[in-house]
This record gives C-alpha cells, structure tokens and sequence, in this order.
C-alpha cells in the first residue's frame, strides 16, 4: 500500500476508534496528533480515555505487540493496542 494511502487508513482507524470512546461517555477524548505532541511520539493514539492509553493499528502485516507495548508509557495507565486488519480471513463457526 502507498504511503500517503496507508497513512490515511491509519488515521482514518484512530478517528473511528475516538468516535466509538466518545459514544462510551469519553467526550474529551481526542487524537494525540491534535492534543498532545508528547503521547504521539510514545506511541499513543488517543487522549483522555480514563485509564487507557490506546494504540489504534489498521495494518494487515503482522504486528510486534511485546516491543509495542514497550515502547508505550509505563505508569499507572494500561497500554491497549486495537488492531483492525481488513483482509483477514473470515472466522466461521
């Protein structure tokens, strides 16, 4: 996928993922690329969602969840990372 286009699904993602928060009752939740230059740089998607610090990824390779996470903050929050992948293979039961 082209760069500019996989950086749109990724945004596009985060802003689906904020909405969704916002619907749970987090109303100020916001993207760190608007709120907080900080957060962006250590790997965190959202703001404001209570004790959660949330990594949005829309991506269809696999993901290194451990050295992810380890790149999160650490404290008193929990690192949650939502992974969509869109061309997965549908589960059937």
């Amino acid at each position: 996928m082209a760069g500019k286009t996989a950086r749109n699904k990724g945004h596009n993602y985060e802003r689906k993922i904020r909405r969704e928060f916002i619907e749970m009752g987090f109303t100020d939740c916001n993207t760190s690329r608007f709120e907080s230059l900080k957060l962006d740089t250590e790997k965190v998607d959202l703001c404001n969602t209570g004790c959660f610090n949330i990594q949005c990824k829309a991506v269809e390779i696999g993901i290194n969840y451990n050295k992810l996470l380890s790149e999160m903050p650490k404290g008193e929050k929990y690192n949650v990372v939502f992974h969509k992948k869109s061309n997965a293979k549908k589960l059937q039961y």
